[in-house]
């Protein structure tokens, strides 16, 4: 095996360089979407309670817990809106999956004197890494 052979590494923009630390909503407050968190249900309680005693059970005990919170962002255009959604998967029976936060990024249908027209969807069910550089890509 070579072992001068060095992984190849795409260069970040600087859009991602600058907005990969901020969370996603926070990121767009900053490009004036309106944007609404859901609020901290029964559900997420029990979830991060369990995961504190599942560390503690384990000796760690100063450990932040990271939760995201499912959110709704919206951008009005002249006759329609840009949508950004950030959710959890859920199981059949309703439940969230915590390991599985995803994005969406869409332009929302409208009414046109033709009928309605379809979403545009920019991108679906995708992680944080690739919602920015879509995000950089259809709105910058």
């Amino acid at each position: 095996m070579n072992q001068n052979i060095m992984p190849i590494f795409r260069e970040k923009s600087e859009f991602y360089k600058k907005y990969a630390r901020y969370s996603v909503p926070e990121m767009l407050k900053i490009y004036e979407f309106n944007v609404n968190e859901n609020p901290i249900d029964d559900e997420d309680i029990v979830h991060i309670e369990k995961t504190k005693a599942f560390l503690m059970s384990k000796g760690i005990v100063d450990v932040p817990i990271y939760f995201k919170q499912e959110f709704i962002a919206e951008y009005p255009l002249e006759n329609t809106s840009l949508i950004v959604e950030g959710y959890y998967q859920r199981m059949p029976t309703g439940e969230k999956r915590y390991n599985s936060y995803s994005y969406s990024f869409y332009k929302a249908s409208y009414q046109s004197h033709l009928g309605t027209v379809a979403n545009r969807m920019y991108a679906e069910r995708v992680n944080k890494i690739v919602f920015l550089n879509t995000f950089e890509k259809n709105y910058l």
